[in-house]
């Protein structure tokens, strides 16, 4: 084996292993700027994504590795090293190189500004390693490098499965190997031809991969008998899922002549034209055959299986950088639905003319608040990929588009949230998607649209009103008050919780009565309660989902009862609130209700009977008993009676107070006389000695009223036609009579 001057060590070939594709492009200042990105924030260095490293790796001691980091926008590496040896210690630092070397170098493919004040670096790693290890068959061996950006080092792990480059009788395998020094023959004259190349075009030269296969069961008779001869290697171009390229739609065999550290027997690929595929990340991956010379020996399972990804050897790495980017945009339609309908969330991806086409497109969206995916999502693509949605996230990954002017779609159904139970209209941000909601965009072949951002407005929705039975009431008066929640959603709305506050009004009132709660469709609703401590009514249960096209419903009502007396003009305010908020900012409020206090009010109505049915004849007396009943509200103040009494009838006394001016008798009056309460008065009256009528003469009428305004006065006069005498009709009259005689002279 060749021994290296510098590093006096002996160095086999790199095998390969799986990493992931990231397409790479050159973002401008604008498309940048139109990425409408978050505010700058602190941005710690972290380790994006491993793309490639050689695993497994045969006894050639050679690092590579291709990375992806995230930095502070504008800033680099300070320092790059790496464990070469695997024994956790930094041992060699790499020097920053802009092209293929020789020694220990990194080179930064591309810097990508990925907004908030961060940037993505892709750096690609190649250098010396010394892990030489002859046991048998296999050793793992935990390389990291170290970079260090900004004070903070970033761990980039490279672990390697040793493959003895010494014959393993009965279990050995054969290699690949990595050019390394410059004894190969390469256009470039270096180790690192193959691994980490760059193209804008998509275009690799000839002369760039390798092909070599290494079995050293090849240098003894035995061993060629015991697997040891390999004349044919596998190898196919593919994508960060392992996904097959155009250039290599399946792998393909090569022929090659069995050797045992001979360089000289390489196969070198053609050149290779990327740009069917389009710009990304590509590896090159292999896989050696073994055969026994004479065919005694089944080596099967010790061939590497063609297509197998998991166990495959990468002997290169490629980045083909794109010049220009597919553009996102998005839109929902219909653009306004009732709150739990659906709209068509539609993502437009498109290239512009003359634009490259573009693989391995991705993003996620996470939607606001105010938005679910749709029970039913009904996703589609016509960019081919996967779309995945659930809760409130959509994800697109392994999209392709060709060269521009091309554009396709990626659909979902969404909805709105349980928790958007109100009509909110655009551009609220509950729903409104921009685009810093947007991630997982390919940071290179992917960038939102200029003016990115789409709203959809949502109408009708859950409601909350407060009502009263009445605008005015009187001292005395009942007011109902009414809450009404109404739910036009398809699902319940589930911890709902509402809050009356009265205080204004049980000041003047008194605690409310009659708390009820009723739902439609029917179902068992707690009543709600009274707070006395916070003068509140509160209630807290589920709004059930409408049926049939009919909101859901549940009403609360309850009464109360203004106090007797209260000063006319005493304003009765309430103001209801809940959660979730359903009362908005509207002036004025459906969650409020305000009565006014109005003036006393006292209807009086009269009753007036004579006493007993006795009849009376002239010149006797009898009584009348006349009533005033105060149907309310309100207390009648200072409630009397008058009657005028006929020219037959004469008053005498009244027991009650009742007194007479000429014929009208008056009784009272009465200081304050309750809603729902009488006042009765009793007077006595003569007929007149000399009444020869019927008694239909004598009907009257007699009149109550108040200091208090009554609002009917039609029945405080009565009753009709009038009371007359008791039984009716007049008795005979009684005569008393004295005879005498006397004589005359």
């Amino acid at each position: 084996m060749p021994v290296f001057g510098a590093l006096g060590r002996v160095r086999s070939a790199v095998a390969a292993g799986i990493v992931a594709i990231l397409l790479f492009g050159v973002v401008s200042a604008e498309a940048v700027a139109r990425q409408s990105a978050p505010a700058p924030r602190a941005v710690t260095p972290r380790l994006v994504k491993v793309l490639g490293i050689p695993r497994p790796n045969s006894l050639d001691s050679e690092v590579r590795a291709d990375f992806v980091i995230a930095v502070p926008a504008g800033t680099s590496p300070s320092l790059v090293q790496y464990d070469w040896n695997g024994d956790g210690t930094v041992d060699i630092t790499a020097t920053l190189k802009t092209g293929p070397g020789i020694d220990q170098e990194y080179q930064i493919v591309r810097r990508e500004p990925m907004g908030g004040g961060e940037d993505w670096l892709t750096i690609t790693l190649r250098g010396d390693g010394a892990f030489d290890n002859g046991t048998c068959p296999n050793t793992p061996v935990n390389l990291h490098a170290e970079v260090t950006v900004s004070g903070t080092v970033i761990n980039v792990p490279m672990p390697m499965d040793q493959r003895s480059f010494n014959p393993c009788p009965g279990n050995g395998r054969p290699l690949m190997r990595l050019p390394w020094d410059n004894v190969w023959n390469s256009p470039d004259g270096n180790s690192q031809d193959g691994w980490g190349a760059v193209t804008s075009d998509g275009k690799v030269p000839g002369n760039k991969f390798i092909l070599d296969a290494d079995n050293p069961l090849t240098t003894t008779t035995a061993g060629q008998n015991d697997c040891g001869i390999t004349d044919a290697v596998w190898y196919q171009f593919v994508r960060e899922d392992g996904s097959p390229t155009l250039l290599t739609p399946n792998p393909v065999r090569v022929s090659v002549v069995s050797h045992h550290n001979d360089v000289s027997k390489q196969v070198v690929l053609p050149a290779e034209d990327f740009g069917p595929d389009g710009p990304g990340y590509y590896k090159v991956l292999a896989w050696p055959e073994a055969r026994s010379l004479d065919g005694s020996v089944n080596c099967a399972a010790r061939t590497w299986t063609p297509g197998d990804l998991t166990n495959s050897f990468q002997v290169g790495s490629v980045f083909f950088v794109s010049t220009t980017q597919a553009t996102l945009s998005k839109a929902f339609s219909p653009a306004t639905v009732p709150v739990g309908g659906t709209t068509r969330l539609t993502y437009t991806i498109s290239t512009a003319t003359g634009a490259t086409g573009q693989n391995g497109l991705a993003f996620t969206d996470t939607l606001p608040p105010g938005l679910v995916v749709a029970p039913t999502p009904a996703t589609a693509t016509t960019c081919g990929g996967t779309v995945t949605a659930s809760g409130g996230t959509v994800s697109f990954s392994g999209g392709s588009i060709g060269p521009g002017p091309k554009t396709c779609t990626v659909s979902v159904d969404v909805t709105s949230s349980p928790t958007m139970i109100t009509a909110t209209a655009c551009p609220a941000p509950a729903l409104t998607n921009g685009a810093d909601r947007m991630s997982g965009l390919a940071p290179s072949n992917l960038v939102p649209a200029s003016g990115f951002g789409a709203c959809v407005s949502m109408t009708g929705g859950a409601t909350l009103v407060k009502s009263a039975d009445r605008t005015s009431a009187a001292p005395g008066q009942t007011i109902t008050y009414k809450l009404v929640v109404s739910n036009p959603g398809t699902a319940p709305i589930a911890g709902f919780s509402l809050s009356d506050d009265v205080s204004q009004v049980v000041a003047h009132t008194g605690a409310p009565t009659a708390l009820t709660a009723v739902a439609s469709p029917s179902t068992t609703v707690a009543a709600p309660q009274y707070d006395a401590a916070n003068k509140r009514v509160t209630w807290a249960g589920s709004i059930p989902a409408a049926s049939g096209g009919t909101p859901g419903t549940v009403t609360l009502t309850y009464t109360v009862k203004v106090n007797d007396p209260t000063a006319a003009g005493t304003s009765l305010t309430n103001t209801a609130s809940s959660t979730p908020g359903l009362c908005g900012t509207a002036t004025p409020s459906p969650c409020q209700a305000t009565v006014t206090v109005g003036a006393a009010s006292a209807d009086l109505s009269v009753g007036k009977t004579p006493v007993g049915s006795t009849r009376v004849g002239p010149g006797q007396t009898f009584q009348y008993t006349v009533t005033a009943t105060n149907a309310g509200p309100s207390t009648a103040v200072n409630a009397k009676a008058t009657d005028t009494l006929p020219a037959a009838l004469s008053f005498v006394s009244s027991a009650d107070g009742c007194t007479a001016g000429g014929q009208t008798v008056t009784c009272g009056p009465e200081p304050a006389l309750a809603s729902g309460s009488s006042k009765s008065w009793t007077f006595t009256v003569r007929l007149d000695p000399a009444y020869t009528g019927n008694g239909s003469d004598i009907a009257n009428q007699a009149t109550v009223s108040s200091d208090t305004t009554d609002p009917n006065t039609t029945d405080n006069t009565g009753p009709s036609p009038g009371a007359g005498l008791p039984g009716g009709t007049p008795a005979a009259a009684d005569s008393d009579l004295a005879l005498s005689k006397t004589s005359g002279p």
